[in-house]
């Protein structure tokens, strides 16, 4: 009988303990912080999000800009999509992703039509 208890009491320390040294911290890791498109219809970049955790998307609702895939888990890559903008202004908006606690925010430019830079983007 006392070994009985002796190998069943092994056995839960064992089963406790493992589920602690398993248990990780929580991360979520968004690159870049800042994306630039040129003013085509359609200028696309990528943000890579490297998590361990559930995670979303919280834009300012900004009808000129899509925005693929707006949740997830793990590690993803996002493609933001700009539709065309034919102000001479640049165009701004910041999208947070969101997972548990941690908010990390990317800040995405759109160029003007026939801005300076715009070339030197790849428009």
């Amino acid at each position: 009988m006392k070994y009985f208890l002796f190998v069943f009491t092994v056995i839960i320390l064992d089963v406790v303990g493992c589920g602690s040294r398993h248990y990780e911290e929580p991360y979520l890791n968004v690159s870049p912080s800042e994306v630039r498109l040129g003013s085509q219809e359609g200028a696309s970049a990528e943000i890579t999000v490297t998590s361990n955790n559930n995670w979303t998307i919280i834009s300012d609702g900004e009808s000129w800009l899509n925005i693929y895939p707006k949740s997830g888990n793990d590690d993803v890559k996002i493609k933001v999509t700009a539709l065309s903008n034919e102000s001479a202004v640049d165009r701004h908006c910041t999208i947070i992703i969101e997972g548990g606690e941690t908010k990390r925010y990317v800040v995405i430019i759109q160029k003007g039509k026939n801005s300076v830079d715009n070339k030197e983007d790849g428009a």
